[in-house]
């Protein structure tokens, strides 16, 4: 099954869970996409999602698991109206923000001190 920490999130209602799995059931990856409209309730997000709390398994990375499940939030995102995909992660992280590069992403800036 899935870690408690999705699990739970799977349940929120501006939140979409997008899993990728084996064929044993098995969690290779997985990212939630964040309808920003339901969650700020701002006119200025409405056209935008967020996509967080994305993992995929060391064993798993370099397979193309990452970039299936960018593909899967981008197209419920058509699905959902919403045309614009935000997302953050560490400077540190440079395998996914050459993935994300590659997935056609732009750096919007930088945080220092970035958890």
């Amino acid at each position: 099954g899935l870690m408690p920490y999705f699990a739970e999130r799977a349940e929120a209602a501006n939140t979409k869970l997008i899993v990728a799995q084996s064929s044993d059931g098995r969690a290779l990856g997985a990212l939630q996409l964040c309808d920003h409209i339901n969650k700020f309730r701002s006119e200025a997000c409405k056209h935008r999602a967020e996509i967080s709390c994305f993992f995929v398994s060391k064993t798993e990375r370099g397979k193309g698991v990452g970039w299936s499940l960018l593909k899967k939030a981008e197209d419920e995102a058509k699905r959902m109206g919403l045309i614009k995909l935000t997302l953050d992660c560490r400077a540190s992280q440079s395998a996914a923000i050459k993935l994300y590069e590659r997935f056609g992403f732009n750096l919007y800036g930088t945080m220092e001190k970035y958890a």
